[in-house]
């Protein structure tokens, strides 16, 4: 039992790296909150500039 690896609940790649998708759900929250909140948006171009320049100005 000694030699056994825990199981953990991160994996890690072939370079020994921990591999997380939390990062990629965090902006799938983030886009799906936004598309609620755009329920009724006729126009998909103005939704489309809404939706960049809200990603854009929660990075700064």
């Amino acid at each position: 039992m000694g030699d056994q690896k825990k199981a953990r609940g991160l994996a890690k790649n072939e370079f020994g790296v921990v591999l997380s998708n939390a990062k990629i759900e965090a902006g799938n929250d983030v886009a799906q909150t936004m598309i609620d909140a755009a329920y009724g948006y006729r126009n998909f171009e103005r939704f489309r500039k809404r939706f960049l320049l809200m990603r854009w100005n929660a990075r700064r």
